[in-house]
């Protein structure tokens, strides 16, 4: 496995996650296999991602037995916990705490700290990965990646469909969808109906493609009921 100063992790933050989670609410197993991730709902094909960052926080050695740091987070509990993940993390990517502060500097000041990694077209992964961890062991984050939920292999894992509305809970997709309703115009960018391109590349696909199911459906009722009342007015 490549443990070079170059390289550093890029696998789904949600499916290392979802693996520090299992180790801490089963029984730590003698040796952390492909086997046992795929159990933990990890993709098989990123399987050998999350391995190569439980290895780089150094969670495993070289052939997957569990080492003290990891032992030391499974025994601990919840405030324990967050510190020893602190440590784990400060001490996994300690070279680059020396360059740049997550609490003070956004992802385009750490893309260029990380710029030294390899490969390049991986370099945007790594640092979600990293702020993710970050955050997740109470370190303060100044610029948070949006977290992806962790797509489980298998159809009997898949989700159920939600109904298709717009959800209040999403802030972006809430404001989006008012100034589409609205067509109020933003100051700067380009705009369709009052919403720029940067409005647009924050959503996830998720939240626009409900965002614009639910807009077809309001624009086709306000149409529906423009034609009768246009039909009513012809009549009288």
């Amino acid at each position: 496995m490549t443990t070079e100063k170059q390289f550093r992790p890029y696998a789904p933050p949600a499916n290392v996650l979802a693996v520090l989670e299992r180790f801490r609410s089963r029984n730590l197993p003698e040796t952390v296999n492909a086997d046992f991730l795929q159990a933990s709902g990890v993709p098989k094909g990123t399987v050998s991602r999350t391995m190569q960052a439980l290895e780089f926080l150094e969670l495993i050695d070289e052939a997957g037995a569990p080492t003290d740091k990891l032992k030391a987070l499974v025994r601990s509990n919840e405030e324990e916990y967050r510190n020893l993940l602190e440590q784990v993390v400060r001490n996994a990517y300690r070279e680059d705490f020396l360059r740049i502060d997550p609490s003070q500097n956004l992802q385009p000041a750490i893309l260029n700290a990380f710029h030294r990694y390899e490969p390049a077209s991986q370099q945007k992964r790594m640092i979600t990965l990293f702020l993710q961890l970050c955050h997740e062991a109470g370190i303060t984050v100044l610029d948070t990646p949006r977290q992806r939920r962790m797509q489980r292999a298998g159809p009997s894992r898949a989700m159920p469909k939600r109904p298709k509305k717009v959800k209040a809970q999403t802030a972006d997709t809430a404001d989006l969808a008012q100034r589409l309703l609205g067509g109020q115009h933003t100051p700067s960018g380009t705009t369709v109906f009052g919403v720029t391109d940067e409005d647009l590349l924050r959503l996830s696909e998720e939240d626009f493609k409900e965002v614009w199911a639910a807009l077809g459906k309001i624009t086709r009722a306000l149409a529906q009921a423009k034609a009768k009342h246009n039909e009513g007015h012809e009549q009288s």
